[in-house]
């Protein structure tokens, strides 16, 4: 297959820059394992329901078959949009009163409190069917008896009414976990103590803190092993967002070395516990970080998982170029998809040593600068630090779409010496209506956010000023009024963006910058956009009068107003021409009224009446009939000067309007008023 003329010449220069970096030791690291195959998407669908299924025949085998395989144990069956109602595992497990299946699932990682389509948790469904064993096991394992349903309803009303002790069980549970609740609130030691003795769960939280993660942040001797005696869980998992918190792992990235061996041989942790705390070691900001990391893959924690948003293991201890810990997740299994997500970390480096020393190192064993997470590249990530040794190492490899994320990247950063490296080294390979995820064009976070240097490198480089807006941006000139920034405005303006220009968008009004402005009532806006359109083109006069406030008929030739007279209960229309008038260096347009409209001439007194009532503003010129216009007019004017402002225009308008309906009448004082 043949390389284009233009992509060889772009790989020949990358190389190049790449040669003339000075020649560096790379550290040698392992090999990343392979990634998992990624399941179709069917897969997911199908676990789940097969997961489901397996619960309500209380088939043991099937259900950790089914979980083995991947599924997920916080998903349903057609993940709540069936004849399930969106009940989750953990409930098809309650209803079909399973305490070893739902035992099963919570050591997968399923999330206690999880709800059905109407709000409903597995808390609420034990204490519906009346399973007293259920509802004691839940509380146990941190179930929160404080939430309520979309109805309003709590556990306690999904009790019924033939299980008045199980009410008044739950009842008085509520009690003490409010009161567990208010202690964990105020570092209250003695109220959490007298909570717990009272009924409370050791593993009671709020959604944000439980005792044990209490006691293990605030590093309490003699209350963590109080707790861990009342069964408290380490691997406890609060979620709140996207945020996700378990004892063990607050041990693992706060805690000495000892506190986290306590925790271990409490229980074994499930596997998402086991994960998080392998990343938040990977996260600490102590030497001794590759001790924690190593105990924590021995007790089975995953050197390739991420949770949530959060950094997986690899890329935690890159943060630090801690090239031991590094080794030891390597060689413990971490994959090519944790290598690449360490490159982005590792170009984002402070020290640009470290970073070049890093990114070398990754590059080596295979790390994809193509790869970005979450909108966050290798190359956008140099870019926005002004990275050059680490940017020269990079480019060869990137594609167009790296090129073009890591332009939107630098942007945003306001990083204009990155951009300018990457425009002037890949110009053909910029598309400047690229758009990431739910980001914008760079053009357009130039503007929004007035990073006016790298608006200049933009619009150097060829980015369109008149770039059209989509689903989520309007166009340059639109944003720009609508976050009021005059410098940028002016900016898009003098680059060619047309104020006046109308775009259609998905969901988007047909609006130019000019309207919005309008409608903004941001009047030095108004006037920066008037100032930008030719005085002499069509769209100046359509603009003046949309500022003036005046509606007008496009006839072709001229544009028509029709004024109104409340007090004598009259109407004129008046025509400003398209055309313009010259004479010598002068050049205005026609503002004309009809005086005078009929297939006979007026009489000589009549013209000599109106010749004499002539105003200075304007002339009085008499149309005879042609082949085009059969009838005899007399016409009021004046030449309004093509620069004329809006407002000077409106008065031009006004004064023609009146001055040729009182000729009009004195023409004829007894005629229905016509023109």
């Amino acid at each position: 297959m043949s390389v284009p003329a233009r992509t060889r010449r772009c790989s020949l220069a990358c190389f190049a820059l790449a040669l003339a970096l000075p020649a560096q030791d790379v550290v040698q690291l392992p090999k990343p394992r392979p990634n998992r195959p990624e399941p179709d998407a069917a897969t997911p669908s199908r676990l789940a329901r097969e997961l489901c299924e397996a619960i309500d025949r209380g088939d043991a085998a099937a259900v950790a078959k089914a979980l083995a395989a991947g599924a997920d144990p916080d998903t349903g069956m057609g993940a709540g949009q069936d004849t399930t109602a969106g009940r989750t595992p953990l409930i098809h497990a309650v209803v079909a009163g399973g305490k070893t299946l739902l035992d099963r699932l919570v050591a997968a990682g399923a999330d206690l409190d999880s709800t059905d389509d109407g709000g409903h948790t597995p808390l609420m469904y034990a204490a519906r069917t009346g399973n007293t064993e259920l509802v004691r096991h839940l509380l146990h394992l941190g179930a929160r008896p404080d939430l309520a349903a979309e109805d309003g309803g709590t556990v306690v009303d999904h009790v019924a009414a033939d299980h008045s002790a199980l009410q008044s069980e739950l009842t008085a549970a509520v009690a003490a976990h409010a009161a567990l609740v208010a202690a964990l609130a105020n570092d209250d030691i003695d109220a959490m103590r007298r909570a717990l003795q009272a009924g409370a769960s050791p593993n009671g939280h709020d959604g944000a803190l439980s005792p044990l993660l209490w006691a293990v942040r605030a590093d309490h001797d003699t209350l963590v092993p109080e707790l861990l005696a009342k069964g408290a869980r380490v691997d406890l998992a609060l979620r709140a967002g996207f945020a996700f918190a378990t004892p063990l792992g607050s041990a693992a990235n706060t805690a000495n070395f000892a506190r986290l061996q306590q925790l271990l041989a409490a229980g074994k942790p499930n596997q998402p516990a086991l994960d998080d705390a392998l990343a938040m070691a990977a996260m600490r900001a102590t030497p001794d970080r590759a001790q924690f990391v190593t105990r924590l893959l021995e007790a089975g924690a995953d050197p390739s998982a991420q949770l949530l948003l959060a950094r997986a293991a690899l890329p935690a201890a890159t943060a630090y170029a801690d090239f031991a810990t590094m080794k030891l997740l390597l060689d413990a299994g971490a994959d090519e998809a944790a290598v690449d997500h360490a490159l982005v970390v590792a170009a984002g480096l402070v020290d640009p040593a470290q970073a070049v020393s890093v990114v070398r190192a990754l590059l080596a064993i295979g790390a994809n600068p193509n790869h970005d997470h979450l909108f966050t590249s290798a190359l956008g990530a140099a870019a926005s630090l002004g990275r050059t040794e680490v940017l020269t190492l990079l480019l060869p490899q990137c594609d167009r779409d790296a090129l073009n994320l890591a332009v939107v990247e630098a942007t945003r950063a306001n990083r204009p010496d990155g951009l300018r490296w990457l425009v002037e080294r890949r110009k053909d390979d910029l598309d400047f209506s690229f758009a990431p995820g739910l980001f914008a064009p760079a053009l357009i976070e130039a503007v929004r956010a007035g990073h006016l240097e790298c608006l200049d490198v933009l619009l150097a480089a060829g980015a369109d000023a008149n770039l059209p807006p989509s689903l989520h941006h309007d166009t340059p000139l639109i944003t720009a009024v609508r976050a009021e920034q005059r410098e940028t405005l002016a900016r898009l303006l003098q680059a060619g963006a047309d104020p006046l220009r109308r775009c259609a968008a998905p969901l988007r009004p047909e609006l130019s910058a000019l309207d919005v402005a309008l409608e903004a009532g941001a009047q030095d806006l108004v006037e920066l956009l008037w100032r930008a359109v030719p005085a002499t083109s069509d769209a100046a006069l359509v603009a003046a009068l949309q500022i003036a406030g005046l509606h007008y008929v496009d006839e072709e030739r001229a544009l028509q107003l029709r004024f109104a007279n409340a007090e004598q209960d009259r109407q004129h229309t008046v025509r400003v021409r398209k055309a313009i008038e010259a004479f010598h260096t002068l050049r205005g347009r026609e503002i004309y009224g009809l005086v005078y409209d009929a297939a006979e001439p007026p009489s000589d007194a009549q013209l000599l009446e109106v010749m004499q009532k002539r105003f200075a503003l304007g002339q009085l010129l008499l149309e005879t009939p042609s082949a085009e216009q059969p009838r005899w007019r007399l016409r009021f004017r004046v030449v309004a000067p093509v620069d004329t402002t809006p407002a000077r225009l409106a008065q031009y308008l006004q004064i023609v309007q009146s001055t040729a309906d009182n000729l009009e009448r004195e023409l004829a004082p007894n005629a229905k008023d016509r023109l």
